[in-house]
């Protein structure tokens, strides 16, 4: 998913680890001090990528507890883009964390996620869905070889 999003990788992997199963890792810019609210919107389809990958492969169905942290890490973008940094055009430039010391907002705020969510997670799935030549191949990739660098998945499935 990150490919696709042009999000740098340095490597990713299919080997589990104490957290869980395996994932990827980043290349962040180390002059990059600021967010983009298009770069919170990214990551959280990145998050959603690898649940999306599952539906997409093995059917709603089927997916799996795999993607629980991706699902956690999205949650937290979600609620930031929210109510931190003013990023969501339904709730404005408003700094919700002071209404929720009030719990004014918690409801709406919860209900704005959920549609976000939804709404970014179906683009994941449709992305994916049209780049499932690129999926099925780095999926091959990655089992047999565990651990790729992101110069080997982009050179694998291209910009």
């Amino acid at each position: 998913m990150s490919v696709l999003l042009h999000v740098p990788v340095a490597r990713a992997t299919i080997v589990g680890t104490t957290s869980g199963s395996g994932g990827a890792v980043f290349r962040e810019d180390e002059q990059k001090s600021l967010i983009s609210r298009k770069d919170m919107l990214n990551r959280i389809m990145i998050a959603y990528g690898g649940r999306a990958a599952e539906e997409l492969i093995f059917g709603a169905e089927n997916v799996t507890t795999g993607a629980i942290n991706d699902i956690q890490q999205a949650t937290a973008i979600l609620k930031s883009y929210i109510s931190d940094y003013g990023f969501d055009e339904d709730t404005g430039l408003l700094s919700l964390e002071i209404l929720y010391e009030q719990k004014l907002l918690s409801e709406r705020v919860v209900k704005r996620a959920e549609q976000l969510s939804g709404m970014l997670y179906s683009q994941t799935v449709t992305m994916l869905y049209k780049n499932k030549d690129k999926l099925l191949r780095l999926a091959k990739a990655l089992s047999e070889k565990e651990t790729m660098t992101g110069d080997e998945i982009v050179s694998l499935v291209g910009e």
